[in-house]
């Protein structure tokens, strides 16, 4: 027992001189350690709070569409400087050819397809681009009786450079639908706020038909 005794007190002896003697390298080890463990939060702490900072910035634009006519093209929030008043002028006379009665109604003139946007994330939006294809097909007694096209797809981009700020809201007439009997208009794009982040346009797929030419 009393040999025991006296090994643990040689082996205490010997790491209290080695503490003694490596007590600075010890400390070091320690400070780096706990630097190393200070260092990891404040990153940890730094992305916890961009990535709030990015959620509450982030832009965010709804979407919509809808037809308007003439009179509303000077309505307050539309944009026709967009509208391609040519866009479809084939279908246009082909219908006039096909339904020459409906001709002196105007009912292939005056009605508009349009996306309407509203901005309500945080951040202005400097760029809205749009890819847009719309489907235009005549239905099945059209197509037998005055032998015109069953169907056609037709494709156009749209860039937008406005300035679209918090709370704005824009209508943007883009094409006639007046001579499109049946259509399905597919739009896909993206928009750029202010600090360059950029989103994705969830797509839209949207069918209409005009009721007097089928």
């Amino acid at each position: 027992m009393a040999l025991l005794q006296t090994i643990i007190q040689l082996e205490a002896i010997g790491i209290v001189d080695w503490c003694s003697v490596n007590f600075m390298n010890i400390i070091t080890t320690i400070a780096a350690i706990i630097n190393a463990i200070y260092v990891f939060y404040t990153i940890k702490t730094f992305r916890e709070i961009r990535k709030q900072t990015d959620l509450q910035l982030k832009a965010h634009l709804s979407f919509d569409t809808k037809i308007i006519k003439d009179g509303e093209l000077t309505k307050p929030n539309v944009n026709k400087d967009y509208l391609d008043y040519s866009f479809g002028n084939d279908w246009k006379i082909s219908m006039q050819t096909a339904f020459p009665e409906l001709s002196d109604p105007g009912l292939f003139d005056g009605v508009y397809y349009c996306i309407s946007i509203a901005n309500y994330g945080n951040t202005e939006v400097k760029q809205i681009s749009f890819d847009i294809e719309i489907i235009i097909e005549n239905s099945k007694n059209i197509v037998e009786i005055k032998k015109l096209t069953a169907k056609e797809s037709k494709k156009t981009t749209l860039k937008i450079t406005e300035i679209l700020r918090k709370g704005d809201s824009i209508s943007l007439p883009v094409f006639s639908i007046a001579a499109f009997p049946i259509y399905t208009v597919l739009i896909t794009g993206k928009y750029t706020d202010v600090r360059n982040q950029e989103y994705n346009i969830s797509a839209i797929i949207d069918k209409k038909e005009n009721i007097y030419l089928q």
